[in-house]
């Protein structure tokens, strides 16, 4: 599959843009609903394993061809900001929102020389660490915000308010030990070494979850919880578009 491909494959498209008179405007591919509107209005009940594991495979997946694919960073990962394709195509996961993304390199492929000081950009709830020091985020910051992600679609109860507090003990937090898979400590552990510069290991990220869901005797083959309600409530499956 060639990059081109890849990023109609996972991102939302923008058909056609414009302006009139009063005001100018963007016509953006149709996609179905947020796995956030799924989780709180058509599930209604936190997310199983084995649909929060193939959410975590598949969002890295496109994570990465975001970032080395095009260059940008996205900054604003959360569940909110995916969603299942339209119609029949509610098997798939897109990312949307770009509104706040970054270009990380030039024209040139050099990495872009990060700012002193940055504005808040992106959700409280899943932002980076260094997004509210107000400190320029690099790639790792998306991973950082995805696995707030990974977490919140276990257990949304979760006070990531307090993501300090997963560091304390060298990461030994009882959540680590209780309401999260271990190997999310992993994940965290690797990915706080990470700096504004680094490329992340995203087989290493998807081994982290693979293992996770291998000790947890998890099957990935299972459909996704939404799937056996079949195409999305309201939404119409006549046209494969």
């Amino acid at each position: 599959m060639g990059c081109e491909e890849k990023i109609r494959e996972r991102f939302a498209m923008m058909i056609d843009r414009g302006q009139t008179p009063d005001f100018y405007f963007i016509i953006l591919q149709l996609v179905g609903p947020s796995l956030q509107i799924i989780r709180d209005n058509i599930i209604r009940s936190e997310f199983s394993p084995s649909t929060t594991f193939k959410i975590a495979l598949e969002s890295l997946e496109s994570i990465r061809i975001l970032h080395s694919e095009t260059g940008y960073i996205h900054r604003d990962i959360k569940p909110g900001n995916f969603t299942v394709g339209n119609r029949k195509n509610y098997t798939k996961i897109i990312m949307i929102d770009f509104g706040i993304a970054r270009k990380l390199l030039t024209k040139d492929n050099v990495l872009r020389l990060p700012r002193k000081e940055v504005k808040f950009l992106g959700t409280v709830r899943f932002a980076s660490r260094k997004c509210h020091r107000h400190e320029e985020q690099g790639r790792q910051g998306d991973i950082e915000s995805w696995l707030y992600m990974i977490c919140d679609c276990f257990n949304q109860d979760l006070v990531f308010a307090l993501k300090n507090d997963l560091r304390e003990n060298d990461g030994n937090h009882k959540c680590f030990s209780g309401q999260l898979p271990k190997e999310f400590r992993d994940i965290m552990l690797y990915n706080d070494k990470l700096g504004y510069e680094d490329i992340p290991d995203y087989e290493l990220l998807k081994s982290f979850i693979e293992q996770a869901a291998n000790r947890m005797k998890i099957d990935l083959t299972q459909e996704y919880e939404w799937e056996r309600l079949g195409p999305i409530p309201g939404h119409d499956t006549d046209d494969e578009t």
